[in-house]
């Protein structure tokens, strides 16, 4: 009797260790290559839940998603498998999100009332400074969730009735690149309220970590020095509210010294004798221009990004926390990058980068620790490896980088 008792806690030990949970992601945004049946979706998981993908072959009996799990949503589509059956084998990408932990019981949260804005300072990303803001709260017991990014719609139906716009920008310059397209979309963030764990403590809270954060920033050239002037999104893209501008400026350590004066807004500089910028732009210097005229020198400064380094080989990979289970919206800061080269861009210029994860037209900024990675078809991971400690300070030597 003890010995089958045993084998049937035994049992039960491993099927509750086992035990996983699935639910259907949401898609938040999508791109379709014009002129093609060729689609990619982005996918959003729940705190703590993870995407679990697997492809749809183009022999398989399956023909959509749902036919694998009631979970399942494509995370990409290729329609052509019929009409280019040499060079196409996968129909989709099939993804569901999966978690050990139920998902948390969500509730709709309390409006306020939409508050509009028209200005560059409140609506940052709004190409034409148009945002609208919503105070939510929730009852006693909840709180609210991290925001869920929503592309060309100006509500949260799509989420269901527990949601409801905490912020509408209009024009959202988000909502542009990340479908390689000319006119931006409206962007909506979305929120909802979870009930928090027994004893008032939240369920999502980011696990903890002792590794320090990057500490010594450098001096990086955008594209070729004194050949290359700086620019943002683009090599057309020269806004002047990105820079201040000071003549009479002769020496291009004499630029640096005004730059490093205006520590932690500045990004960069641009320096030509006799005139000097000081870039401010938020998301950093991501481009260049080559001039027809000389002596032109644009060069970045923040974290150092050729300590970024591969996870498990990088490529095919995206970014987890300490376990390859652990995975929050709030380990990082989405901004919108065409290349990889962009996404390593807007780590430099940020306050702090343990990392980037970038897929199509996304660059996850990690604030946190990248501890682990998964497999992740057109996903890249690479974390910050630090090389010893210090204040930040200007490295003598600065490396070249061409985005």
């Amino acid at each position: 009797m003890a010995v089958r008792d045993g084998i049937l806690f035994a049992f039960l030990l491993v099927r509750a260790w086992s035990e996983t949970f699935s639910v259907a992601p949401v898609r938040t945004s999508e791109w379709c290559m014009r002129g093609y049946a060729i689609c990619t979706y982005t996918l959003s998981c729940p705190a703590d839940y993870e995407l679990e993908c697997q492809s749809l072959g183009c022999e398989a009996s399956e023909k959509v998603c749902t036919d694998i799990g009631a979970h399942f949503r494509p995370a990409e589509w290729n329609g052509h498998c019929e009409d280019w059956p040499g060079d196409v084998d996968t129909r989709y990408e099939c993804c569901e999100c999966v978690g050990s932990e139920p998902v948390p019981e969500i509730t709709a949260p309390t409006t306020s009332g939409s508050v509009c804005q028209e200005s560059d300072a409140d609506c940052p990303s709004s190409l034409n400074s148009n945002c609208c803001k919503d105070e939510l709260s929730c009852p006693e017991g909840y709180e609210l969730s991290s925001a869920v990014p929503l592309c060309g719609v100006t509500h949260c139906d799509q989420l269901g009735p527990a949601y409801a716009a905490s912020e509408i920008i209009y024009r959202s310059d988000l909502c542009r690149r990340q479908y390689l397209d000319v006119y931006p979309e409206d962007r909506t963030l979305c929120k909802t309220c979870e009930k928090m764990a027994p004893g008032g403590a939240s369920t999502q809270e980011p696990s903890s970590t002792s590794t320090p954060a990057p500490t010594a920033a450098v001096w990086e050239h955008v594209g070729d020095p004194g050949k290359s002037a700086c620019r943002g999104m683009n090599s057309n893209d020269n806004n002047d509210t990105y820079y201040e501008v000071h003549d009479g400026v002769t020496e291009l350590e004499a630029c640096q010294s005004k730059c490093v004066e205006q520590l932690p807004s500045f990004k960069g500089i641009e320096f030509s004798y006799g005139r000097c910028e000081i870039w401010t732009r938020p998301h950093g210097i991501f481009a260049w221009a080559e001039l027809n005229i000389s002596e032109f020198t644009c060069m970045r400064f923040g974290w150092p990004t050729q300590r970024l380094l591969p996870v498990d080989g990088g490529f095919g990979r995206a970014c987890r926390g300490d376990f390859p289970t652990e995975n929050s919206q709030s380990f990082y800061d989405v901004v919108v990058a065409e290349t990889l080269e962009e996404c390593k861009a807007a780590c430099s210029a940020a306050l702090v980068c343990y990392g980037i994860e970038f897929s199509l037209g996304r660059c996850e900024i990690w604030k946190r620790h990248v501890g682990a990675s998964i497999a992740l078809a057109n996903f890249t991971c690479l974390a910050y490896q630090e090389h010893g400690h210090g204040s930040m300070e200007a490295v003598d030597q600065p490396s070249i980088v061409l985005p």
